[in-house]
This record gives C-alpha cells, structure tokens and sequence, in this order.
C-alpha cells in the first residue's frame, strides 16, 4: 500500500551564496535544474541562516533551535543524542530515513539509527586529493583555484553521495514514505572545480566584485585582520579574481547538476509529484567581495547570510509558483517539515511553517531575521577548527587568518549577534565597535553608522527587538512528563 503521507527530499549544499542561482539575477550563474523547480515550488528570494558556518547551521535548521539557544555556536558544539534532530523524528514517525552525505557533523555517540549509504559509497576516499589537483593544472595550491581534470574532479566525495542518493530513491519501500537527506560539500573552499564546469560560466557575465575598502575603520575587526593575514590574496588582480569567482560559480553550477539528477530519480520512480524537495544551502561565501574568501562565523554581510532557499512542496499542497520575497530563515525549514509530514513536535522550537507563503496566503513571514556567531576570551572551545583538534595551517594558506583570529585574545572572534530588517542591519559586538547599516542608501555594508544621529530611532528599535528575541530564545524547556514526586537527578530542592 503506498504511503499516504509526502516524501521528503533535503538537498543541502555548502557555502552557496543566493547569487549562485541564475533566477536571482546573476547573469554568470548556470542552474537550470534549480530554476526549473520553481516552475512546481518557491524560491525565497530573501533567505537567510543563522549563522555562517557551517555545522552550527546545520545543528540549527535540523533542530529549529537558534544557534545560542543550544550553543551550537562553533565546530566543536554539535548535535547530541538528546537533541530533537529532524531526520531522527523523522525515522520515529516511520519515514524510511537515509543520510547521503561524504562528511559528517554529528559525533558518534549521537545514534541516528538512520541508513547511510555514503559511508560505504566512498570506501575511504579522501574528499580532495590535493596532489592531484595540483598536478591536473590548478593555479594556487593553497585555495586550489582554477579548472581541474574532470576525472579527478569526480573523485570528490559529492559524486559518491548523490549516486547514493539516488539508489536510495530506486530502491526504497513501496509502503513507507522516503525521507531522504542529501548533504554535499560544494560550493565550499578550497575552490575547485573540473574544466567542463568551469567552462560553463562565461567570465565577461561576472557581476560586479564588491572591491575591498580603503579605510577598515568602522568595520569588524576580523575583516582587517583576514585582509592582513591572507598573503595569497591580498595582492591579486582582477583577473585573478574573476578565476576565483568563475571557479566558485562552476561550483555552483555542479551542485545544480547532483540536484538534477535528485530530481530526475524522483520522476523515474513515479514520486515527484508526492515529494517536498528542500534545496537550499547552510550559509554563503565571500567569494571575493571585500577581498576575502570563504567566511567568517562572526560577521555578517549578505554575502556570507543571504542564501538559496527553493522548495517544491506536495502538488496537494496547492503552492503558488514564483520568487517569494518574503523573509524568512532557515530554522523555518523544520517547521515548514513538520507541517507538511505531520511529524509530531514535541520539543519548543522557533521556526514558522512557510506553507502560507508557498500557498499564497500571505506575502510577509518575518519583519527581521537574526543571526549569532563568535565566542568569548574564556571560550576554550574557539581554539578547537572541528573535531580534530588545533590544525596548524601555514602562513599562506586558507585557513590562516582563522587559526589566527580564534587563537589571539584580541577582538577579532568576539561574539555578535545581527538583526535585520528589510532596510537596515544592527549587528552587537562584545569586543568592539557595533555596526549599522543602512541598506538602501548602503547596500555593500561599507559604511557604519552607528553613531551617526540621524539613524538614532532604527538603533533604538533594532536594539529593543534584539533584547526581546534574546529574552525569548536564550533558553527552552526540555518537554517530557515528570513522575509525581521524582525531582531532577542532581538538582537539591
């Protein structure tokens, strides 16, 4: 008997900014596939994470919790087993729960119980090969950019997860419902892509790079010291970048390419018309703009915040078909889940269902969305760069300015906290300088007002709904019915 409730697909790919799909204006970028499923879904135009790396993120829109409601606030602070994980719920509820995915963020003591394929898939092979690489002709060895042999290319750990995904999605139960989690490694640094993706995006259409300023002052510290620490970079030419960039949006291209394939199984097995299928990204990238690359988790342009959210829910959901500008934020991909698939909720959470929006009910979802990120002096846990420890980077590699902002007692990873509205963005510093911006006269993020009079009231009323979604989500109760007389273990009366 076929199941009654949807299937469920999560595409999640890492560190894809919303300018990498083409239906968002960008004339250099190539994603037909993503483009097509707004022909059945929604795109949201104005989506944003919570903060910008990439396992907080995750923990995040897995368990509809703000990154500091948990502390999921670094690499090191990540799901544990009583957290009330999506996918988990998912597999309780009697969905048929498959994790695709060539890494991991969840520490082994989790127990998912989930099916993963991908382990087995990739055999041990290592997700870049740098050697290789740098014999296939790429032109910097420390950020790997520039067009590589598609043949080693497709040893990447991507190619692996999605045809796993895909036999997940041949071969699964006739009477449970899919719920299928794809999780790929692309667009993130080092970039790195083969010729026949690199090919695809024609340099003459790059947007515009948004250069790096004259004058720091005023912006995070952690933007002078990338810029002073990055030796590989800092003295490019604009050729120079364009490679880089030309090479991140392959990257994105290829992504849209695993994405099509997802699709393309959905139809050949007769379910794409049952399927929620999610695509979105875990946050964005510098790529460039400012002058830097990859991200930093404590700031907050919409280059890093900003990302892709397309979703194609149920026909018999009856979605309204277009570019959605409303804002929303990726903690609402759980609740949006939830509603779809009646998994029941049983934990307190902050996300809101977006099935009113793809409906067309109503246009607006959020009137501001929040983000968090960095740490404090006393942090121990800011040293650690994952799960393996302290890594030791060389002075021209990616990964430098990092090590050297999470390792120094000044204030470049000083913990922050961003509000934005639709016009302007507030961003809280515990070590520095607070920021405002203006959006519309300022829509690079180069010009901080914190102090300038004019913009007085927006700070005041930014300030005042940043202490309200801080009053409402620095702590959650955890749900379950206490026995009569029992008294939590370790806590005196």
């Amino acid at each position: 008997m076929p199941p009654t409730r949807p299937h469920v697909v999560m595409c999640v790919a890492d560190e894809m900014r919303a300018d990498g799909l083409s239906h968002h204006g960008n004339p250099a970028a190539v994603t037909p596939n993503a483009d097509r499923l707004v022909e059945d879904g929604v795109s949201f135009r104005h989506a944003y994470c919570q903060v910008a790396e990439c396992t907080p993120s995750r923990c995040s829109f897995l368990t509809g919790w703000y990154p500091h409601t948990r502390g999921y606030r670094n690499m090191s602070s990540m799901l544990r087993p009583e957290d009330p994980i999506l996918i988990r719920r998912a597999r309780d509820a009697g969905y048929f729960t498959v994790w695709s995915t060539g890494r991991s963020f969840d520490p082994p003591d989790v127990g998912f119980g989930i099916k993963s394929f991908c382990e087995r898939a990739c055999d041990g092979k290592a997700d870049c090969d740098l050697d290789a690489m740098r014999s296939s002709g790429a032109t910097d060895s420390s950020l790997c950019v520039g067009p590589l042999d598609d043949a080693v290319e497709r040893g990447f750990s991507d190619w692996f997860a999605t045809d796993a995904a895909v036999d997940a999605i041949r071969s699964a139960p006739d009477d449970r419902p899919l719920f299928l989690h794809l999780d790929l490694a692309a667009p993130h640094p080092p970039y790195r892509i083969g010729r026949s993706w690199y090919d695809r995006i024609d340099p003459s259409r790059l947007p515009p790079r948004i250069a790096a300023p004259k004058d720091w002052s005023g912006l995070p510290s952690r933007y002078r010291l990338a810029w002073e620490t990055n030796e590989t970079v800092r003295d490019w030419s604009e050729s120079q970048w364009d490679e880089l960039r030309r090479t991140y949006y392959g990257a994105c291209a290829r992504v849209d390419d695993h994405l099509g394939q997802v699709v393309a199984a959905l139809k050949e097995r007769g379910i794409y018309d049952e399927t929620a299928l999610f695509f979105f990204t875990d946050h964005g990238d510098f790529a460039g703009d400012y002058g830097m690359v990859d991200k930093w988790e404590n700031t907050f342009p919409d280059v890093q915040m900003r990302v892709p959210l397309v979703v194609k829910p149920p026909r018999s959901s009856r979605p309204v078909p277009r570019i959605s500008n409303a804002m929303v934020e990726l903690i609402d991909v759980s609740a949006t889940i939830e509603e779809l698939t009646g998994i029941a909720q049983e934990h307190t959470t902050f996300g809101r269902s977006l099935l009113p929006v793809m409906r067309g009910e109503r246009d607006e979802h959020r009137d501001f969305v929040f983000a968090i990120g960095g740490g404090t002096h006393e942090e121990r846990e800011r040293r650690l760069l994952g799960t393996g420890g302290e890594q030791k980077y060389r002075p021209e590699a990616n990964g430098y300015p990092k090590q050297i902002a999470y390792t120094r007692e000044g204030p470049e990873y000083g913990k922050a906290a961003m509000i934005r509205t639709r016009t302007h963005k507030y961003v809280m510093r515990l070590y520095e300088q607070d920021e405002l911006y203006d959006l519309h006269s300022d829509p690079q993020e180069l010009r901080n007002r914190i102090d300038d009079p004019s913009l007085a009231p927006h700070l005041a009323d930014l300030k005042e709904r940043l202490l309200r979604f801080f009053f409402e989500t620095g702590d959650i109760l955890m749900r379950g019915r206490m026995e009569k007389g029992a008294w939590p273990p370790g806590r005196d009366r």
